[in-house]
């Protein structure tokens, strides 16, 4: 271990990143009763990294995006953070630095075009960028299949990273964050899924973030230099050519309108959209048999999603009927409050 950490360290020294974080990578995974110590090292590695940007830090470790010098690159949404590979950027509110940026200042870099601009709406031509990099953007996207169609019409190709679920939750960054849905990938496919409101307050915690932010001790450490060396595991991490397939599930389409939960899903490519309700079914379905159940436990499930997919009204008649069946217990009992609680703030 002492021979390939000394080599680690000496790729480090001698600005060969990649190749140093991979050993370091390797050498966690040998050596388990070493890997708090190790990381923490490589936490220290990161501190003193002369990079800051997300492409530096972890990127470029994962993929390759092919940019030739001559290429003309657009961030949509750069921040205060570009890209540094970009050509050009475009951000939704240059000015407004709380939008999305928590009040740092939106960064101009001297030489390239700044546009403001929605990654849903852009001023560009078809085709116009031979890369298009969007990096933490569409988690906050209000219509994520025009995004997805627009990213397609003005790129050749492009990469597009969002957090996952897990980190938006045990982060607890979804709320403050202004997140409004969850990106995955499955079989080459971007699958977007609208948060519940239960998964926009999270953990009501930020315990991990600030562990993560400023850690003081070695697990802590080792903890936040995970968070860099294992970045597929965190972050939806996409990179396609041409254009991509895209899935959009919507639950809670009208916030705050009682009347109007309904569920949808919008599926494809460019000009490719199709509406889906058949999870609503399904769950009509189940509760149509319900009187046959001998076990509440499936019911308590039932009544989970439905209360969590925003059919209210459905969730309380199968808390009723596993009431009446089963008699009342302390999981019936908290789904049945939370579901009045849900109901007073709609009607307020």
């Amino acid at each position: 271990m002492q021979n390939d950490l000394s080599i680690a360290r000496e790729k480090f020294q001698s600005r060969t990143f990649s190749e140093a974080f991979d050993i370091y990578e390797q050498l966690i995974a040998a050596y388990p009763k070493q890997a708090v110590e190790l990381l923490a090292e490589v936490y220290d590695c990161y501190q003193r990294f002369p990079y800051k940007d997300r492409y530096n830090l972890y990127q470029a470790r994962q993929f390759d995006f092919g940019i030739k010098p001559s290429d003309k690159v657009l961030d949509i949404g750069s921040g205060h953070i570009p890209f540094p590979l970009a050509t050009h950027l475009a951000d939704i509110a240059l000015e407004d630095h709380k939008y999305g940026r928590a009040g740092v200042p939106f960064k101009y870099v001297e030489g390239k075009p700044v546009f403001e601009c929605s990654v849903e709406d852009t001023p560009f031509e078809d085709k116009e960028f031979d890369f298009v990099y969007c990096s933490h953007v569409l988690e906050h996207s209000q219509h994520p299949e025009k995004a997805c169609q627009e990213l397609m019409r003005i790129g050749k190709k492009g990469y597009i990273e969002t957090p996952t679920k897990g980190k938006d939750i045990f982060f607890d960054q979804a709320k403050v964050s202004n997140h409004k849905i969850c990106v995955e990938e499955f079989n080459s496919r971007l699958i977007f899924t609208e948060y519940t409101p239960d998964e926009i307050e999270g953990m009501q915690c930020n315990v991990l973030m600030q562990i993560h932010s400023n850690p003081q001790t070695i697990r802590e450490k080792a903890f936040s230099a995970l968070m860099y060396l294992k970045p597929c595991l965190i972050n939806t991490m996409f990179l396609w050519s041409d254009k991509f397939e895209y899935e959009v599930r919507k639950f809670f389409t009208d916030v705050g309108d009682k009347d109007k939960k309904k569920a949808s899903v919008n599926k494809g490519t460019v000009g490719k959209e199709n509406n889906d309700n058949s999870e609503l079914d399904c769950y009509l379905d189940s509760i149509s048999g319900i009187s046959s159940y001998n076990n509440q436990n499936p019911l308590i499930i039932l009544t989970d999603k439905l209360f969590n997919s925003g059919y209210l009204d459905e969730a309380k008649k199968v808390c009723d009927l596993i009431v009446n069946q089963f008699g009342e217990n302390p999981a019936v009992i908290n789904l049945t409050e939370c579901i009045r609680n849900k109901q007073k703030q709609m009607n307020q």
